[in-house]
């Protein structure tokens, strides 16, 4: 039985090979998880590199970018104030 981790916010960050990798790594009972050897022959190891891609870079640039907004938004209300 696969555990389903991906109903957090992860949307297209993480390729579907990488969730099914991660899933089986996962599973409760040692007997259906995947082992070393197996884990080593997971499609993801052998897929396009751009399938691995997280794109952090994206979204640290717009959590920063929300984050100024915050702080210049904060910095407005106190001159009002």
């Amino acid at each position: 039985m696969l555990i389903t981790i991906w109903k957090m916010n992860v949307g297209n960050d993480v390729s579907d090979l990488a969730k099914d990798f991660i899933q089986h790594l996962l599973l409760k009972d040692p007997r259906e998880r995947l082992t070393a050897e197996e884990a080593k022959k997971h499609a993801w190891f052998s897929s396009n590199p751009k399938d691995k891609d997280l794109r952090i870079s994206r979204r640290m640039s717009e959590y920063n970018l929300k984050r100024k907004e915050n702080i210049l938004s904060r910095r407005e209300d106190s001159v009002r104030d």
